[in-house]
């Protein structure tokens, strides 16, 4: 084979790696479109048109100004993860779907100045890549769980006004870094003692 044959062979060969890698990074993971769904489903939403892929950076839903963004630059993953989801201020209802809890790539989750009703659900424990946490202006049951010891990677955490109770539990001395922590108007035990935050180097607002 001649060396202009071998160059031509190889640029194709460039070609179809730059084409498939092009393809996978706007994809989302079939697990992930599927909970997307679940959450539709649950809230109601029939405008949100999965025709269009979640991760395309295509308008696939119609929420005032809030978003659903992706990650296509997962390591050794051929597939876009989803790691912001705001639907703050969309006078949503009924329970938190627990569907979200499959989104276990996601950072931020917003769901502040909603109607949403009864607990946190369980399954959000799964959510250990969570930064950004809101919940407030709600109108939730339930005490702050426990389960928030899983959210390691937590920067952000705010629950004012969400309808949850106290008295904050004792776990969430565990998340160290913790740099914005604002907790107020819970149900109940008013006086409660606050947990021991200590371990929280990194905690600037308070």
């Amino acid at each position: 084979m001649n060396t202009s044959s071998q160059l031509f062979l190889s640029l194709i060969a460039v070609s179809l790696i730059s084409l498939s890698a092009f393809g996978a990074t706007t994809t989302i993971h079939p697990d992930e479109k599927k909970a997307l769904q679940d959450i539709a489903n649950s809230l109601g939403k029939k405008n949100w048109n999965f025709d269009t892929d979640p991760c395309s950076n295509k308008n696939w839903f119609t929420e005032l100004e809030n978003s659903v963004t992706c990650n296509c630059s997962v390591a050794g993953d051929n597939f876009c993860h989803v790691v912001t989801m705001d639907l703050t201020g969309n006078q949503m209802s009924g329970n938190i779907p627990s569907e979200l809890g499959s989104l276990t790539h996601i950072r931020t989750l917003q769901l502040s100045s909603n109607n949403f009703t009864r607990e946190l659900p369980a399954t959000l424990a799964k959510l250990t890549a969570l930064r950004d946490f809101r919940i407030s202006d709600n109108q939730l049951s339930g005490k702050i769980p426990g389960f928030i010891q899983n959210w390691t990677n937590i920067d952000t955490l705010i629950v004012q006004g969400s309808g949850l109770s106290g008295p904050i539990p004792s776990e969430i001395s565990l998340l160290r870094n913790i740099i914005e922590l604002r907790i107020s108007d819970l149900n109940g035990s008013e006086y409660a003692p606050l947990p021991q935050l200590s371990n929280m180097k990194l905690l600037t607002r308070l």
